[in-house]
């Protein structure tokens, strides 16, 4: 049964109002109507059935049937940090990455990064951003939603120390012996942040200050991945590693 996204200010009182564009979806294209019932999740960690009582051409109300609680990704809090990619992959990323429990999703330029963002349109494009990351939640289960930022500039992001001293991991082809479970080991924290290249890979100089800011490079294996097949690599392996040392 398909899953709609509800604020959670719209649940009170043993009672739901969907609106917006999820309530259009639910109306005119999956025809629903007074008294069927609706899945429904509100993006933190709950889960309801309702029943619909009244239906407008932009809007529905019911009464809950059942509320459920429902944990969030277990696991670490991971956040990844992807330079931008071209669009086709960037939303393929997005999609792929929700599905696999990633927190935060930061889009960072970088020496290398192909796609700018400056002088365009960037409210629009995390606003796009944001409802592939809504549909993969729906699709998968998800009961919260991975944020997604603004995009940011690489050295701005590593200037700032980081709250509550995460494992900063930064895959980069020139490391070859330390792994990401050798990284993991020993890590005892909740949080921890990935760091992606572009397609023309880090220059040096970033490597090396990421190192001055704590990151810890590592390997990916003896091939060159993809920029978008590294993001997916790294956080299967590092959400992986971390749950198995955190149980």
């Amino acid at each position: 049964m398909p899953r709609f996204f509800i604020p959670p200010e719209n649940i009170r009182d043993g009672r739901f109002f969907l609106s917006g564009s999820e309530a259009r979806h639910a109306i005119h294209v999956l025809r629903k109507k007074s008294g069927d019932t609706l899945e429904l999740f509100d993006g933190k960690s709950t889960s309801f059935t309702g029943r619909i009582e009244s239906v407008t051409p932009e809007a529905l109300n019911g009464i809950l049937l059942e509320t459920r609680s429902t944990a969030v990704v277990s696991g670490p809090e991971l956040t990844l940090y992807q330079a931008l990619l071209k669009g086709p992959k960037w939303d393929w990323l997005i999609e792929k990455v929700c599905e696999l429990g990633v927190r935060r999703l930061v889009p960072v330029e970088t020496a290398r990064t192909i796609v700018k963002t400056e002088g365009r349109d960037v409210a629009g494009k995390v606003a796009r951003w944001r409802r592939i990351a809504l549909a993969a939640a729906k699709q998968c289960g998800r009961a919260d939603m991975m944020v997604i930022e603004t995009p940011q500039v690489l050295s701005d992001v590593l200037a700032v120390a980081p709250s509550g001293e995460p494992l900063r991991l930064i895959p980069w082809e020139k490391e070859t012996s330390r792994t990401i479970r050798q990284a993991c080991q020993g890590f005892r924290g909740q949080a921890a942040q990935v760091f992606i290249g572009p397609e023309g890979g880090w220059e040096e100089d970033e490597v090396n200050f990421a190192r001055r800011q704590g990151c810890v490079p590592v390997s990916l294996g003896p091939t060159l991945l993809r920029a978008e097949t590294a993001g997916i690599v790294s956080a299967t392996l590092a959400l992986h590693e971390l749950r198995e040392v955190l149980r």
